[in-house]
Protein backbone atom coordinates (compact mmCIF):
# COMPACT_ATOMS: atom_id res chain seq x y z
CA UNK A 1 0.00 0.00 0.00
CA UNK A 2 1.50 3.45 -0.67
CA UNK A 3 0.69 6.86 0.46
CA UNK A 4 -1.29 7.89 -2.13
CA UNK A 5 -3.81 5.48 -1.90
CA UNK A 6 -4.00 5.31 2.23
CA UNK A 7 -5.03 8.68 2.06
CA UNK A 8 -7.20 9.09 -0.38
CA UNK A 9 -7.85 5.30 -1.59
CA UNK A 10 -10.23 3.01 -0.06
CA UNK A 11 -8.47 1.74 3.53
CA UNK A 12 -6.05 3.33 5.67
CA UNK A 13 -4.79 0.96 7.84
CA UNK A 14 -1.08 -0.73 8.85
CA UNK A 15 1.20 -2.57 6.84
CA UNK A 16 4.77 -2.79 6.07
CA UNK A 17 4.51 -0.09 3.51
CA UNK A 18 2.90 2.20 6.30
CA UNK A 19 3.30 0.94 9.20
CA UNK A 20 1.70 1.88 12.40
CA UNK A 21 3.49 2.53 15.97
CA UNK A 22 2.40 -0.47 17.59
CA UNK A 23 4.03 -2.81 14.29
CA UNK A 24 6.89 -0.84 14.26
CA UNK A 25 7.35 -1.53 18.49
CA UNK A 26 6.85 -5.08 17.44
CA UNK A 27 9.14 -5.04 14.64
CA UNK A 28 12.26 -3.99 17.03
CA UNK A 29 11.56 0.01 16.60
CA UNK A 30 12.97 1.86 13.50
CA UNK A 31 16.96 2.01 13.74
CA UNK A 32 18.02 5.95 14.71
CA UNK A 33 21.54 7.51 13.35
CA UNK A 34 22.90 6.50 16.48
CA UNK A 35 22.35 2.16 16.01
CA UNK A 36 19.82 2.37 18.67
CA UNK A 37 16.52 1.26 17.91
CA UNK A 38 13.54 3.41 19.56
CA UNK A 39 10.86 2.09 20.59
CA UNK A 40 7.74 3.69 23.36
CA UNK A 41 9.46 1.07 25.85
CA UNK A 42 12.84 2.30 25.55
CA UNK A 43 12.00 6.21 25.06
CA UNK A 44 10.85 6.15 28.96
CA UNK A 45 14.31 4.36 30.10
CA UNK A 46 15.55 7.94 28.24
CA UNK A 47 15.60 10.36 31.96
CA UNK A 48 14.73 13.44 29.83
CA UNK A 49 12.03 12.39 27.92
CA UNK A 50 10.80 10.64 30.65
CA UNK A 51 10.42 13.39 33.22
CA UNK A 52 8.90 15.78 29.88
CA UNK A 53 5.97 13.13 29.57
CA UNK A 54 5.48 12.65 32.96
CA UNK A 55 5.57 16.61 33.55
CA UNK A 56 2.70 17.22 30.91
CA UNK A 57 0.76 14.46 31.47
CA UNK A 58 1.10 15.00 35.21
CA UNK A 59 -0.27 18.80 35.06
CA UNK A 60 -3.67 17.00 34.27
CA UNK A 61 -4.41 16.18 37.91
CA UNK A 62 -4.35 19.93 38.41
CA UNK A 63 -6.44 21.20 35.70
CA UNK A 64 -10.42 20.29 36.46
CA UNK A 65 -12.74 19.69 33.45
CA UNK A 66 -15.57 21.89 33.60
CA UNK A 67 -18.71 21.59 31.58
CA UNK A 68 -20.26 25.04 30.59
CA UNK A 69 -23.63 26.00 28.97
CA UNK A 70 -23.86 29.69 26.75
CA UNK A 71 -27.07 31.22 28.19
CA UNK A 72 -26.94 34.68 26.07
CA UNK A 73 -23.25 35.14 25.80
CA UNK A 74 -22.47 34.42 29.20
CA UNK A 75 -20.57 31.24 29.81
CA UNK A 76 -22.17 29.07 33.05
CA UNK A 77 -21.02 26.39 34.93
CA UNK A 78 -23.25 23.04 33.43
CA UNK A 79 -23.29 21.36 36.76
CA UNK A 80 -26.39 19.55 36.13
CA UNK A 81 -25.39 18.26 32.89
CA UNK A 82 -24.74 14.43 32.64
CA UNK A 83 -21.30 15.17 31.37
CA UNK A 84 -20.48 17.17 34.04
CA UNK A 85 -19.93 13.96 36.41
CA UNK A 86 -18.59 12.12 33.23
CA UNK A 87 -16.09 14.18 32.20
CA UNK A 88 -15.29 16.55 35.47
CA UNK A 89 -15.87 13.41 38.31
CA UNK A 90 -15.45 10.01 37.06
CA UNK A 91 -15.66 9.11 33.26
CA UNK A 92 -16.14 5.32 34.88
CA UNK A 93 -16.50 3.59 38.40
CA UNK A 94 -12.55 2.80 38.21
CA UNK A 95 -11.01 6.13 37.24
CA UNK A 96 -11.01 9.42 38.99
CA UNK A 97 -10.70 12.09 36.49
CA UNK A 98 -7.45 13.19 37.50
CA UNK A 99 -6.04 10.09 36.34
CA UNK A 100 -8.10 9.09 33.71
CA UNK A 101 -7.27 12.55 31.92
CA UNK A 102 -3.35 12.32 32.96
CA UNK A 103 -3.12 9.23 31.13
CA UNK A 104 -5.14 10.06 28.10
CA UNK A 105 -2.73 13.31 27.30
CA UNK A 106 0.60 10.67 27.75
CA UNK A 107 -1.36 8.27 25.39
CA UNK A 108 -1.12 11.09 22.69
CA UNK A 109 2.56 12.17 23.76
CA UNK A 110 3.94 7.94 23.48
CA UNK A 111 1.45 6.92 20.82
CA UNK A 112 0.44 10.00 18.82
CA UNK A 113 -3.20 9.35 19.09
CA UNK A 114 -5.90 8.48 22.60
CA UNK A 115 -9.01 5.97 21.84
CA UNK A 116 -11.62 5.53 24.52
CA UNK A 117 -14.84 3.00 24.34
CA UNK A 118 -17.82 5.00 24.84
CA UNK A 119 -20.82 2.89 26.71
CA UNK A 120 -24.10 3.56 27.17
CA UNK A 121 -27.07 2.61 29.30
CA UNK A 122 -29.43 4.21 27.46
CA UNK A 123 -27.84 3.14 23.95
CA UNK A 124 -28.25 7.78 23.81
CA UNK A 125 -26.01 9.73 25.70
CA UNK A 126 -22.47 8.07 26.86
CA UNK A 127 -22.29 7.50 30.44
CA UNK A 128 -18.56 5.98 30.53
CA UNK A 129 -15.43 6.53 28.87
CA UNK A 130 -13.03 4.05 29.23
CA UNK A 131 -9.38 3.68 28.23
CA UNK A 132 -8.27 1.69 25.37
CA UNK A 133 -5.05 0.23 24.70
CA UNK A 134 -3.44 1.55 21.63
CA UNK A 135 -1.23 -0.84 20.83
CA UNK A 136 -3.98 -2.92 19.87
CA UNK A 137 -5.99 -0.58 17.74
CA UNK A 138 -5.54 -0.05 13.91
CA UNK A 139 -7.51 2.72 12.26
CA UNK A 140 -9.08 1.71 8.75
CA UNK A 141 -10.16 4.68 6.67
CA UNK A 142 -13.22 3.97 4.72
CA UNK A 143 -12.82 6.86 1.44
CA UNK A 144 -15.72 5.84 -0.32
CA UNK A 145 -18.13 5.91 2.77
CA UNK A 146 -16.02 8.57 4.72
CA UNK A 147 -16.09 6.57 7.71
CA UNK A 148 -13.55 5.83 9.57
CA UNK A 149 -13.37 2.05 12.12
CA UNK A 150 -11.03 0.86 14.50
CA UNK A 151 -9.78 -2.89 14.36
CA UNK A 152 -9.13 -4.32 17.71
CA UNK A 153 -6.52 -6.93 17.46
CA UNK A 154 -5.63 -9.54 20.61
CA UNK A 155 -4.49 -12.82 20.79
CA UNK A 156 -7.01 -15.18 18.49
CA UNK A 157 -9.89 -12.16 17.99
CA UNK A 158 -10.27 -9.15 15.86
CA UNK A 159 -13.07 -6.93 16.58
CA UNK A 160 -14.09 -3.95 14.61
CA UNK A 161 -15.28 -0.30 16.31
CA UNK A 162 -17.35 1.99 14.50
CA UNK A 163 -16.40 5.98 15.50
CA UNK A 164 -19.97 5.68 17.59
CA UNK A 165 -18.50 3.32 19.75
CA UNK A 166 -14.71 5.08 19.99
CA UNK A 167 -13.96 8.57 20.37
CA UNK A 168 -10.53 8.94 18.70
CA UNK A 169 -7.91 11.84 19.51
CA UNK A 170 -5.23 12.17 17.19
CA UNK A 171 -2.21 14.48 18.18
CA UNK A 172 -0.76 16.54 15.98
CA UNK A 173 -0.92 15.25 12.39
CA UNK A 174 -0.44 15.00 8.51
CA UNK A 175 -3.30 13.46 7.38
CA UNK A 176 -6.02 14.25 9.90
CA UNK A 177 -6.41 10.43 10.26
CA UNK A 178 -3.20 9.32 12.31
CA UNK A 179 -1.73 11.35 14.81
CA UNK A 180 2.19 10.99 15.48
CA UNK A 181 4.06 10.71 18.65
CA UNK A 182 6.80 12.28 20.32
CA UNK A 183 8.84 9.35 20.07
CA UNK A 184 8.66 9.19 16.50
CA UNK A 185 9.49 13.12 16.08
CA UNK A 186 12.24 12.79 18.93
CA UNK A 187 13.68 9.59 17.56
CA UNK A 188 17.15 10.55 16.35
CA UNK A 189 17.26 12.73 19.85
CA UNK A 190 16.02 9.57 21.85
CA UNK A 191 18.92 7.80 20.20
CA UNK A 192 21.40 9.18 20.79
CA UNK A 193 20.62 9.83 24.51
CA UNK A 194 20.37 6.05 24.13
CA UNK A 195 23.81 5.39 23.14
CA UNK A 196 25.03 7.66 25.55
CA UNK A 197 23.67 6.20 28.28
CA UNK A 198 24.51 2.66 27.63
CA UNK A 199 28.07 4.37 27.11
CA UNK A 200 28.12 5.19 30.59
CA UNK A 201 26.47 2.33 31.56
CA UNK A 202 29.21 0.72 30.44
CA UNK A 203 31.77 3.37 31.18
CA UNK A 204 30.59 2.27 34.82
CA UNK A 205 30.31 -1.44 35.02
CA UNK A 206 34.17 -1.53 33.70
CA UNK A 207 35.18 0.22 37.12
CA UNK A 208 34.54 3.76 36.15
CA UNK A 209 38.37 3.23 34.15
CA UNK A 210 38.67 3.76 30.44
CA UNK A 211 39.71 0.68 28.33
CA UNK A 212 43.40 0.52 26.94
CA UNK A 213 46.03 -1.79 26.02
CA UNK A 214 48.86 -3.28 27.80
CA UNK A 215 52.65 -2.65 26.29
CA UNK A 216 55.11 -5.39 26.60
CA UNK A 217 58.19 -4.46 25.61
CA UNK A 218 58.96 -8.19 23.78
CA UNK A 219 57.11 -10.09 22.04
CA UNK A 220 54.82 -12.75 23.61
CA UNK A 221 54.72 -15.97 21.78
CA UNK A 222 52.48 -17.61 24.34
CA UNK A 223 48.81 -17.32 23.71
CA UNK A 224 48.03 -18.63 27.52
CA UNK A 225 50.41 -16.26 28.68
CA UNK A 226 48.40 -12.84 26.57
CA UNK A 227 44.99 -14.28 28.14
CA UNK A 228 46.08 -14.92 31.87
CA UNK A 229 47.43 -11.12 31.67
CA UNK A 230 44.26 -10.14 30.09
CA UNK A 231 41.78 -11.66 32.89
CA UNK A 232 44.10 -10.46 35.58
CA UNK A 233 44.23 -7.28 34.57
CA UNK A 234 40.28 -7.12 34.07
CA UNK A 235 39.29 -8.85 37.16
CA UNK A 236 41.43 -6.24 38.66
CA UNK A 237 39.38 -3.63 37.40
CA UNK A 238 36.00 -4.20 36.44
CA UNK A 239 32.89 -3.77 37.66
CA UNK A 240 31.87 -1.57 40.75
CA UNK A 241 33.13 -3.57 43.78
CA UNK A 242 36.50 -3.97 41.86
CA UNK A 243 36.84 -0.68 40.55
CA UNK A 244 39.95 -0.17 42.80
CA UNK A 245 42.15 -3.14 42.57
CA UNK A 246 45.45 -3.53 41.74
CA UNK A 247 47.04 -5.54 39.00
CA UNK A 248 50.37 -6.29 39.00
CA UNK A 249 51.90 -5.93 35.58
CA UNK A 250 54.52 -8.39 34.75
CA UNK A 251 57.98 -8.70 32.49
CA UNK A 252 58.04 -4.97 32.33
CA UNK A 253 54.14 -4.01 31.04
CA UNK A 254 52.88 -0.77 30.70
CA UNK A 255 49.56 0.49 30.56
CA UNK A 256 48.42 2.80 28.05
CA UNK A 257 44.82 4.28 28.18
CA UNK A 258 43.18 4.25 24.75
CA UNK A 259 40.27 6.84 25.23
CA UNK A 260 40.03 10.93 26.54
CA UNK A 261 38.37 10.90 29.70
CA UNK A 262 34.28 12.46 30.50
CA UNK A 263 35.39 15.56 30.47
CA UNK A 264 36.96 15.93 27.42
CA UNK A 265 34.55 14.23 25.35
CA UNK A 266 32.55 17.07 26.95
CA UNK A 267 29.90 14.52 28.09
CA UNK A 268 27.84 16.77 30.70
CA UNK A 269 27.56 19.03 28.01
CA UNK A 270 26.15 16.78 25.35
CA UNK A 271 23.45 15.43 28.39
CA UNK A 272 22.58 19.15 28.52
CA UNK A 273 22.10 19.57 24.76
CA UNK A 274 20.02 16.49 24.41
CA UNK A 275 17.56 17.56 27.63
CA UNK A 276 17.38 20.88 25.80
CA UNK A 277 16.61 18.70 22.58
CA UNK A 278 13.85 16.88 23.83
CA UNK A 279 12.57 20.12 25.92
CA UNK A 280 12.36 22.21 22.79
CA UNK A 281 10.83 19.12 20.93
CA UNK A 282 8.03 18.61 23.78
CA UNK A 283 7.21 22.71 23.55
CA UNK A 284 8.60 22.75 27.40
CA UNK A 285 11.18 25.27 28.96
CA UNK A 286 14.72 23.59 28.90
CA UNK A 287 14.86 24.41 32.65
CA UNK A 288 12.43 21.76 33.48
CA UNK A 289 14.47 18.92 32.07
CA UNK A 290 17.43 19.85 33.21
CA UNK A 291 18.70 22.01 30.16
CA UNK A 292 20.51 24.96 29.52
CA UNK A 293 18.76 27.69 28.52
CA UNK A 294 21.60 30.44 28.45
CA UNK A 295 20.19 32.73 30.86
CA UNK A 296 20.26 32.94 34.56
CA UNK A 297 16.97 31.80 36.23
CA UNK A 298 15.41 34.60 37.82
CA UNK A 299 12.22 35.04 39.28
CA UNK A 300 10.81 36.89 36.41
CA UNK A 301 11.85 34.32 33.94
CA UNK A 302 11.12 31.39 36.31
CA UNK A 303 7.17 32.89 35.95
CA UNK A 304 7.55 33.70 32.29
CA UNK A 305 8.55 29.92 31.90
CA UNK A 306 5.36 28.70 34.16
CA UNK A 307 3.33 30.90 31.35
CA UNK A 308 5.07 29.24 28.58
CA UNK A 309 4.69 25.26 29.85
CA UNK A 310 0.92 25.97 29.99
CA UNK A 311 0.71 27.92 26.80
CA UNK A 312 2.63 26.13 24.88
CA UNK A 313 3.20 22.52 26.26
CA UNK A 314 0.28 22.07 27.56
CA UNK A 315 -2.65 23.71 26.16
CA UNK A 316 -1.92 21.79 22.80
CA UNK A 317 -3.30 18.97 24.28
CA UNK A 318 -6.06 20.13 26.43
CA UNK A 319 -7.51 21.28 23.60
CA UNK A 320 -6.96 18.79 21.33
CA UNK A 321 -9.25 16.57 24.13
CA UNK A 322 -11.45 19.60 24.42
CA UNK A 323 -12.40 19.56 20.74
CA UNK A 324 -12.93 16.27 20.40
CA UNK A 325 -15.00 16.13 23.28
CA UNK A 326 -17.27 18.75 22.17
CA UNK A 327 -17.74 17.35 18.55
CA UNK A 328 -19.06 14.17 19.73
CA UNK A 329 -23.04 14.17 19.88
CA UNK A 330 -23.59 11.54 22.07
CA UNK A 331 -21.41 13.20 24.47
CA UNK A 332 -23.42 16.80 23.93
CA UNK A 333 -25.94 16.55 21.77
CA UNK A 334 -26.11 20.46 21.48
CA UNK A 335 -23.45 22.71 20.84
CA UNK A 336 -24.12 24.73 23.38
CA UNK A 337 -22.51 22.72 26.33
CA UNK A 338 -18.56 23.55 25.54
CA UNK A 339 -16.51 21.89 28.17
CA UNK A 340 -12.91 23.24 29.15
CA UNK A 341 -9.81 22.35 31.44
CA UNK A 342 -9.63 25.57 34.21
CA UNK A 343 -5.64 26.08 33.83
CA UNK A 344 -5.59 28.90 36.06
CA UNK A 345 -3.80 27.16 38.60
CA UNK A 346 -0.64 26.26 36.68
CA UNK A 347 -0.30 30.21 36.15
CA UNK A 348 -1.11 31.42 39.86
CA UNK A 349 0.96 34.01 40.92
CA UNK A 350 2.57 34.76 44.30
CA UNK A 351 0.27 35.84 47.45
CA UNK A 352 1.07 39.55 47.01
CA UNK A 353 0.89 39.98 42.95
CA UNK A 354 -2.44 38.19 44.07
CA UNK A 355 -3.25 40.43 46.43
CA UNK A 356 -2.52 43.56 44.05
CA UNK A 357 -5.01 42.15 41.48
CA UNK A 358 -8.05 41.37 43.79
CA UNK A 359 -7.75 44.89 45.10
CA UNK A 360 -7.34 46.47 41.41
CA UNK A 361 -10.76 44.05 40.34
CA UNK A 362 -12.34 44.80 43.13
CA UNK A 363 -12.16 48.57 42.62
CA UNK A 364 -13.18 47.98 38.70
CA UNK A 365 -16.24 46.14 39.93
CA UNK A 366 -14.63 42.84 37.75
CA UNK A 367 -14.57 40.61 40.85
CA UNK A 368 -16.83 39.92 44.05
CA UNK A 369 -15.43 39.69 47.57
CA UNK A 370 -16.71 35.89 47.76
CA UNK A 371 -15.34 35.21 43.73
CA UNK A 372 -12.08 36.27 45.01
CA UNK A 373 -12.55 34.03 47.74
CA UNK A 374 -13.37 30.67 45.51
CA UNK A 375 -10.29 31.65 44.03
CA UNK A 376 -8.31 30.68 46.94
CA UNK A 377 -9.89 27.87 47.91
CA UNK A 378 -11.80 30.18 51.24
CA UNK A 379 -15.49 29.66 52.04
CA UNK A 380 -18.14 32.63 50.60
CA UNK A 381 -19.06 35.10 53.63
CA UNK A 382 -22.32 37.40 53.93
CA UNK A 383 -22.65 39.97 51.71
CA UNK A 384 -20.01 38.91 49.69
CA UNK A 385 -21.95 38.43 46.88
CA UNK A 386 -22.79 41.82 46.46
CA UNK A 387 -20.57 45.57 45.96
CA UNK A 388 -20.66 47.41 48.83
CA UNK A 389 -23.01 50.51 47.95
CA UNK A 390 -20.92 54.11 47.69
CA UNK A 391 -21.75 56.93 49.39
CA UNK A 392 -23.57 59.63 47.45
CA UNK A 393 -20.69 61.99 46.27
CA UNK A 394 -21.01 65.26 48.65
CA UNK A 395 -23.02 68.65 46.99
CA UNK A 396 -20.78 71.03 45.88
CA UNK A 397 -20.36 74.38 48.00
CA UNK A 398 -21.66 77.06 45.51
CA UNK A 399 -19.87 80.62 46.97
CA UNK A 400 -22.28 83.69 46.99
CA UNK A 401 -21.61 86.12 44.51
CA UNK A 402 -20.35 89.89 45.92
CA UNK A 403 -23.79 91.34 44.64
CA UNK A 404 -25.36 89.06 46.77
CA UNK A 405 -23.58 89.67 49.80
CA UNK A 406 -23.91 93.42 49.77
CA UNK A 407 -27.21 92.53 49.28
CA UNK A 408 -27.68 90.23 52.28
CA UNK A 409 -26.10 92.98 54.57
CA UNK A 410 -28.66 95.75 53.64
Amino acid sequence: MNLVRAISGAEYRSGLALPQEWLIDALGGPMSSSGESVTVEKALRVAPFNAGVRLISGAMLSCPLKVYRDVNGEKVNARDHSAWKLLHDAPNPMTPAGRFWETVVAHLLLYGDAFLWKNRTDEVLVDELWIMDPNQLTIEWDASGRRKTFVQQSTGSRRVYTDEEVLHIPAWSLDGLKGRSAVMLCREALGAAMARDQFEGAFYKRGAVFSGFLKSPTRIENDDTVRRLKQRFIGAFQGARDAHGVPLLEEGFDYVQAQTSLREMQFVESQQLTATTIATMLNIPPSYLGGSTGDSLTYGTRESEAIQFVTHGLMPWTSRVEEALAADRSIFPLPSWQPEFVLDGLMRADAKTRAEIYSIMFRVKALLPNEMRALENRSPILGGDTFPEEPPPPEPVVEPSPTEEAAAAI
